[in-house]
């Protein structure tokens, strides 16, 4: 029995020292993308501030001067947006291009000079020996959808004196209609069911705080790794469902192309270009942008929701640094393809 036991605790500590090791190996391999959830909870506690709109709506927005270090480090400046430090007023001499869009503009799980859009400012500048110089505002934050984007267009991009503001379209930038939102909600739980429903109910345990308090503390990456394999993790055909889902978010489509046509009407009526990129090359919204008048390109390219190499970790669907790189060109392109990037400033 005393060798039996013995035998048992040894396969105890054996097993116990191969999770660990499991959880230290996946933690090297991608810290920042598979700690999200760990991540995600200390920026939106440190980070973010909920501003009210109205008397019946909120959006959360970055507190100015903060620094939170998750994963990332995740800066505010004083204008309150996670970028230089500038003024409100456009520098003389300055072509000022305001970007707006959610996590993957934001540069969710990279550093800030390794997003698309801050390389694109950095090639533009050292291009500019003589001309104006460029510089490209990054207003986006994680979770912003289209109604979002338009009121930080409205409150704080105007007040910046752009040359140019763009819409960063992503899928679930249509997504804020409830009745809509059921057939995301009913589509990827057809696919969970058929993952496992075993899976998915250990998944949530793992990412509800109090059980998963003590698991965290001692192998925190591959709770979390665990949790996205089994809710977030995009397999092959996901990117076929998904946009299937959205596209027939119809209401959600005609309400985001409606703010991007009042936006560029604002901006004709103030002598600033308003345009659409497209993350996905999603056909619905590139229709009603053509339909209304509203200037849009595709930022899309193959492998980029299809490649692993292109995440911030095997599950999480954000882009690292190296997608970031190929982002740029699609930006750059997007920007002489619709001839936004003006000669000299007004």
């Amino acid at each position: 029995m005393k060798r039996l036991l013995a035998r048992l605790l040894l396969l105890l500590l054996a097993a116990a020292a191969a999770v660990k090791a499991g959880d230290l190996l996946v933690g090297w391999i991608d810290p920042c993308g598979i700690s999200h959830f760990q991540h995600k909870r200390e920026f939106e506690q440190r980070s973010l501030r909920i501003c009210r709109v109205s008397d019946t709506s909120a959006m959360p927005e970055l507190i100015p001067g903060v620094t939170t270090v998750a994963g990332c480090r995740y800066a505010a400046n004083a204008l309150g947006f996670r970028d230089e430090e500038t003024t409100a007023a456009r520098p003389p001499g300055t072509v000022r291009i305001v970007v707006l869009g959610d996590s993957v503009t934001f540069g969710w799980g990279v550093e800030v000079e390794q997003r698309f859009t801050d390389i694109v400012e950095a090639r533009l500048a050292a291009r500019a020996e003589s001309g104006p110089r460029p510089q490209i505002l990054n207003l986006a934050l994680p979770g912003y959808e289209a109604t979002h984007q338009y009121l930080v267009f409205e409150r704080k991009a105007l007040a910046l004196q752009p040359d140019v503001v763009l819409f960063i379209f992503n899928f679930n930038d249509v997504q804020f209609l409830e009745d809509e939102s059921f057939l995301l909600q009913r589509g990827f739980a057809g696919r969970l069911e058929e993952r496992g429903i075993l899976a998915r109910w250990l998944a949530g345990l793992l990412v509800r705080r109090r059980v998963s308090s003590l698991l965290h503390a001692l192998v925190p990456h591959l709770t979390d790794f665990s949790a996205y394999v089994s809710i977030y993790a995009l397999l092959p055909g996901d990117d076929a469902t998904l946009r299937e889902i959205y596209a027939g978010m119809r209401d959600g489509i005609e309400i985001a192309a409606g703010l991007y046509q009042k936006a560029a009407r604002q901006g004709e009526q103030q002598g600033i270009r308003v345009a659409v990129l497209d993350l996905y090359d999603f056909a619905p919204i590139a229709e009603e942008c053509r339909a209304r008048g509203v200037p849009y390109a595709s930022m899309c390219f193959p492998g980029f929701t299809s490649d692993l190499g292109l995440r911030n970790s095997p599950s999480d669907p954000h882009p690292n640094a190296r997608c970031h790189q190929l982002l740029a060109e699609r930006f750059e392109r997007a920007l002489e393809e619709l001839c936004l990037l003006p000669e000299a400033p007004r």
